[in-house]
C-alpha cells in the first residue's frame, strides 16, 4: 500500500479562515485577493485525531473528553467503530451530536484494528496536515496536540513524533512511567531492539504516511513497529521529551492477550531490518538472538519480565 486510499465518503475539503477582528471562524472558499485576504488569515494546521473503537464503553468517555479538552483547538476527532456489541456506538453518537468536530464511522462487522485505523486515515478530512493516533482506553494530557504540532511545524524533516507515557491501571491509578528515546540518532540506535514510539502518542505527517504507506495487515499485533521502521528508513522520527499521555494497562490489552504472537512478529521485523545501514547495531543483533529464548518461557513469565524492564514504577518527575 503505497498511499492512503480515499473513500468516496471522505468529506469535501473546506478552507477555514479566522477573522482577526471578530475572532470568528469562517468556512468556505479561499478569500479573494484584496480586502478579504487582508482581513482573513489561515488557521493553524488541521489535525485529525484517529480513534478506533471496539467494545470500549468502560473507558471511552474519558478518552474522548481528553481530546476535546486539548489546548490546541484546530482538530477533528474521527471515531471508527469496529462492530462494537456494547454501548460504544451510543456514547460516540452523543459526542457527534454535541460537537461538530467529532465524526463517527461504522465498519460493517469486526474488521480488526489495522483496517480500522487505516479507514480513519483514508476518511479523515483531506485538509488535515497531521494524524494524531490514539486508543480508546488511554487519556491525552492537555498539551499533547499543541506540543506535537509545534514540533512538526518546527522540524519539517521529521515524519513522526511521539512522547513519554504515564502508566495507569484499569482503575486509573498510577503504576509508573515510560520514557522513550528523544532524538532520531537515539532512536536508530535502539529501533531494532524495541519499538521506539508508543503508538497512542504518535502524531504522523500526512505526506510521510502517503509516501511509505499506512499500516500493513500482515503485522496485526505490531503494525505500529512495522510503520516506525519503514518511516525511520526514509525520514527522521522523534519523541518529545515530555509526558503526552496516560497509557492504560488492562487484562484485555492486545499485548497481554496475544503476547506470543506479538513476540514472534517483533522478532521477524527485527530480523528484516537489523542489517539496514541506518539501524545496524551489533548489540541489537546479540539481543535479538537472546530474545528467541523468551518464546520458550510461559507467557506470564514473559509478561512479568516485560513489565519489570519497561515501566519505571512510582510517579514521574
Amino acid at each position: 500500500m503505497s498511499a492512503i486510499s480515499r473513500s468516496p465518503n471522505t468529506p469535501r475539503t473546506l478552507q477555514n479562515f479566522l477573522d482577526p477582528q471578530t475572532g470568528r471562524e469562517h468556512a468556505g472558499s479561499a478569500p479573494t485577493p484584496g480586502r478579504d485576504s487582508a482581513t482573513l488569515k489561515r488557521l493553524p494546521p488541521l489535525v485529525s485525531v484517529v480513534l478506533p473503537v471496539y467494545d470500549a464503553q468502560r473507558y471511552l468517555r474519558p478518552a474522548i473528553e481528553s481530546v476535546l479538552a486539548q489546548t490546541y483547538r484546530h482538530f477533528e476527532l474521527v471515531l471508527v467503530d469496529d462492530g462494537s456489541t456494547d454501548a460504544s456506538v451510543a456514547i460516540c453518537e452523543e459526542y457527534v451530536r454535541a460537537d461538530p468536530r467529532v465524526r463517527l464511522l461504522r465498519n460493517r462487522g469486526n474488521l480488526g484494528i489495522v483496517q480500522t485505523r487505516n479507514r480513519a486515515f483514508a476518511e479523515a478530512d483531506p485538509a488535515s496536515a497531521y494524524f494524531a493516533v490514539f486508543d480508546s482506553d488511554d487519556i491525552c494530557l492537555p498539551d499533547r496536540l499543541q506540543m506535537q504540532v509545534d514540533f512538526l511545524e518546527a522540524h519539517p524533516d521529521h515524519a513522526v513524533v511521539g512522547g513519554h507515557t504515564l502508566v495507569i491501571g484499569e482503575d486509573g491509578g498510577a503504576l509508573g512511567a515510560r520514557r522513550y528515546p528523544a532524538t532520531y540518532a537515539e532512536i536508530v540506535r535502539v529501533i531494532t531492539r524495541y519499538s521506539p514510539i508508543a503508538q497512542p502518542t504518535a502524531m504522523i505527517r500526512r505526506t510521510a504516511l502517503e509516501a511509505v504507506g499506512a499500516y500493513r495487515e500482515e503485522f496485526p499485533r505490531c503494525h505500529d513497529y512495522d510503520l516506525w521502521l519503514r518511516m525511520a528508513s526514509q525520514f527522521k522520527i522523534a519523541n518529545i521529551d515530555a509526558f503526552t499521555l496516560k497509557y492504560r494497562i488492562s487484562r484485555t490489552q492486545g499485548k497481554r492477550v496475544h503476547l506470543r504472537e506479538s513476540l514472534k512478529l517483533t522478532i521477524a521485523l527485527q530480523r528484516q531490518w537489523m542489517m539496514h545501514r541506518a539501524f545496524f547495531n551489533p548489540f541489537n543483533i546479540a539481543f535479538w538472538g537472546a530474545e528467541h529464548l523468551l518464546l520458550l518461557l510461559p507467557e506470564p513469565v514473559v509478561l512479568g519480565l516485560f513489565m519489570r524492564v519497561t515501566y519505571r514504577h512510582g510517579h514521574a518527575r
